[in-house]
């Protein structure tokens, strides 16, 4: 049996999304339930990269996501980066429109996502 288009393309995404090389994470605990995290990997000295936002389908618009960043980029300022990025896809206008609300800007797609027709790259700059 063959891989299909979408099985290559998330075996590529699962090699770049480990959480061995992540430096920071937020757990969101409803309860002893996790319903959402989030993480921050240094990209380089002064930007850090969002990584892994995942808010559970049952908790999702109730502010937990907006809250997961804010509290990613109150560690990231904290460590000193001064601005931070994150990969995300075509395929998910809500995290894009999130993202958006919370003044993050569409960028150039950077690393492992620059020839990736379906990634969408976004960063903002940390006061």
């Amino acid at each position: 049996m063959t891989e299909t288009g979408a099985e290559q393309q998330e075996q590529f995404y699962n090699r770049h999304n480990t959480t061995e090389s992540l430096d920071i994470v937020v757990l969101a605990l409803i309860g002893d339930t996790a319903v959402a995290c989030g993480a921050l990997k240094e990209h380089s000295p002064e930007v850090a990269e969002i990584k892994r936002i995942f808010v559970s389908d049952s908790h999702r618009k109730n502010g937990i996501g907006k809250r997961i960043i804010s509290a990613l980029e109150k560690a990231a300022a904290d460590q000193g980066f001064r601005r931070l990025i994150l990969e995300t896809g075509t395929k998910m206008p809500e995290a894009q429109a999130l993202y958006a609300r919370l003044g993050y800007e569409i960028i150039e797609n950077f690393g492992v996502y620059a020839s990736l027709p379906d990634s969408v790259c976004m960063g903002k700059n940390l006061s």
